[in-house]
């Protein structure tokens, strides 16, 4: 191969390159800028867009954990904002469970998903249902804690001496760092506390017992 054809083909590998990157930036401008005018994209649930860091009409970033969302009130990053979640859980005498938290807290990062266990253990001889009634602490935090999925949304069978681990997957909402009410909260506790009920089946027994 001459010298001129290998410094021909070395020129359009060049050529080839530059134009490689420029429509590339042409292609991931084009898409930026239909991502950013898509309506409602980077909008709450209330419709209002998010401000940058900066206070500029810009758009927020895409972050791992979702959209980097800043209060409206205080300024500060909604992500980064953490939150100490507590556990508690009883029962009622009557049923003879042992039932308590795996965990006794976590620090949660506001609008991130978690997961917690709480344990219980049917300590009678016999199958007990229960279903667990739930709270939060303080009361006004209650509407911020939003539970995918919990063992309180069902009723509880547990056979004699039967032990089992009940999940929790919840999350805390980031308006909670826009509540004027709840500026300097550090700390929400979730309690469950489980009573007895009587199943169907249950409930036939003791009327036959009565002789009804």
């Amino acid at each position: 191969m001459t010298r001129r054809k290998r410094k021909n083909q070395e020129n359009r590998r060049k050529i080839g390159g530059w134009i490689f990157c420029a429509a590339a930036i042409l292609v991931g401008g084009f898409i930026g800028f239909k991502v950013a005018s898509a309506p409602g994209l980077f909008a709450d649930g209330a419709g209002a867009m998010h401000e940058s860091p900066a206070g500029a009409a810009g758009l927020a970033l895409a972050a791992p954990g979702g959209i980097t969302r800043v209060s409206a009130t205080t300024g500060t990053d909604v992500q980064a904002r953490t939150i100490i979640v507590s556990f508690d859980g009883t029962s009622d005498p009557s049923m003879d469970w042992e039932f308590a938290p795996e965990q006794a807290s976590m620090t949660v990062p506001l609008g991130e998903n978690r997961m917690a266990f709480y344990a219980a253990r049917n300590k009678s001889d016999k199958v007990v249902t229960g279903e667990a009634a739930y709270s939060v602490s303080p009361v006004e935090a209650g509407r911020y804690v939003n539970k995918l999925a919990c063992f309180c949304f069902d009723e509880q069978r547990l056979s004699p001496g039967q032990n089992v681990d009940m999940p929790i997957s919840f999350f805390v909402d980031p308006a909670i760092a826009d509540d004027p009410a709840l500026q300097d909260l550090s700390e929400i506790k979730l309690s469950f506390a489980f009573y007895a009920v009587k199943t169907a089946a249950q409930a036939a027994d003791r009327s036959g017992e009565n002789g009804g």
